[in-house]
């Protein structure tokens, strides 16, 4: 029952902490924990498509840690045989990792959020799917798995 309510609290300073970091009206977050141990991982399809504005060209992708200093958190995005990762590597900042991004064209790309220390951890992340000429174009998520 304690790790429940803690998990919530957390996640509650994440969103919070989300609301601070979203700087433009376009941009795509997520907020999530992972759990306590080390190899928590949440997992997310994020799909891509042409929403009117243009086909996509990629999809770019930030993880904010928002809870806790020293933990390392990361982001991988896979699609096809084309994977990339971006970690954030000072948790509790107002920085988030360097952005990464994955040249996929249209269609879903998996979406992974992990860390590699023990203990709960809120994060935020940011996703855009993005046109050549560099316009966000049609972005939506799906949560897979919630660890």
């Amino acid at each position: 029952m304690k790790s429940a309510f803690l998990k919530t609290m957390l996640l509650t300073a994440s969103m919070l902490a989300t609301i601070g970091h979203t700087g433009s009206a376009s941009a795509h977050t997520q907020a999530g924990s992972l759990g306590r141990q080390a190899e928590a991982t949440d997992l997310y399809v994020v799909s891509c498509s042409d929403d009117g504005i243009g086909p996509p060209a990629r999809l770019e992708t930030q993880i904010f840690n928002v809870s806790r200093k020293n933990v390392l958190i990361s982001v991988q995005t896979i699609k096809g045989n084309q994977a990339t990762n971006s970690t954030d590597r000072r948790g509790g900042d107002v920085r988030p990792s360097p952005a990464a991004s994955n040249s996929g064209g249209a269609g879903a790309y998996y979406v992974a959020v992990n860390k590699a220390q023990k203990g709960l951890t809120a994060y935020s992340l940011r996703f855009h799917c993005i046109t050549s000429t560099n316009v966000e174009t049609g972005t939506d998520i799906l949560m897979l798995q919630n660890q």
